[in-house]
């Protein structure tokens, strides 16, 4: 297993509409020992994302997320969580597993893996990747805008639908985030620009295609 960090929440935006997005989102996990980041998406429809998003910048939500009821009812009950494992994938499914101690005893549960982030940012609990994972589908930080763009141009070809163009992938934890231009490594943070019609070093890189 290799203990990873969630790094970042981002969603795919058309570039004339900033404020709007198709929901299409994907939560990167960065392997603690070489930076590999593991991208796991959600369809429109899905707002793991979103909720990802709340935890991770320490926003309170207008009411109550069941998440936070989970958390609270397991401290209740003297259970902590011990730690969360993206396990595997089949074949763009991900399986996610939640280690819970009671006492002496520790059980696993299964689980969807926005839900066991979310329960792993709730209750300050580890998470871990399996290796065979991590080495299927890991990927380098300077190729993450290519992965995540192809995995969601097959996405949609499989649906019969159309990709959108003029589409680019955003951050929406840290609104001054901008992919890294092609060519160059890290998910390092940018000066957002001012209007997005414009060309800035802040804009985030065009989407292939």
């Amino acid at each position: 297993m290799v203990e990873v960090t969630l790094e970042d929440v981002v969603v795919r935006v058309h570039r004339n509409d900033w404020a709007g997005a198709e929901r299409h989102q994907a939560v990167l996990l960065r392997a603690r020992e070489d930076g590999r980041l593991l991208p796991i998406r959600f369809g429109p429809g899905v707002a793991m994302g979103d909720i990802l998003t709340l935890q991770m910048v320490e926003r309170t939500p207008t009411s109550a997320l069941t998440f936070d009821l989970l958390a609270r009812l397991l401290e209740a009950a003297g259970a902590r969580v011990e730690r969360v494992t993206i396990s595997r994938s089949d074949p763009a499914v991900y399986y996610a597993t939640v280690a819970v101690r009671v006492g002496a005893e520790t059980r696993v549960v299964d689980a969807g893996p926005g839900d066991a982030l979310n329960l792993a940012l709730r209750c300050a609990a580890p998470i871990f990747v399996s290796n065979n994972l991590l080495n299927e589908k890991g990927v380098a930080p300077e190729r993450i805008l290519e992965v995540l763009e192809a995995d969601y141009r097959l996405s949609r070809e499989a649906a019969g639908e159309p990709a959108g163009e003029d589409a680019a992938w955003r951050s929406i934890v840290t609104p001054s985030w901008s992919p890294p231009p092609e060519g160059t490594s890290g998910l390092t943070g940018a000066t957002p620009a001012d209007d997005p019609s414009e060309p800035s070093a802040g804009r985030a890189a065009a989407a292939p295609g």
